[in-house]
């Protein structure tokens, strides 16, 4: 189960960094959205197998934040 989660950090950096690729190298805003989703992600992901102690408030606001960014960005791409 730890090599499928790192795998799956793994993947979500990527993507973080795809994101930026598009929102910088072709300037499409949908791409902030994506980096930041996945960025956040990625820190839930690692907060939450590494055991670090962060506070549930600020777990659950993260996550509302990548997904309020995520509909963003999805929005963004659906409308073009």
């Amino acid at each position: 189960m730890e090599k499928i989660n790192l795998i799956s950090i793994i993947l979500e950096a990527v993507v973080v960094v795809l994101g930026l690729m598009i929102a910088i190298g072709k300037k499409r805003a949908y791409g902030w959205g994506l980096a930041f989703t996945f960025l956040v992600y990625v820190f839930y992901d690692l907060a939450r197998t590494q055991g670090w102690q962060i506070s549930d408030s600020i777990m659950t606001f993260s996550f509302l934040a990548a997904t309020i960014s995520a509909v963003m960005a999805v929005y963004s791409i659906y409308k073009k």
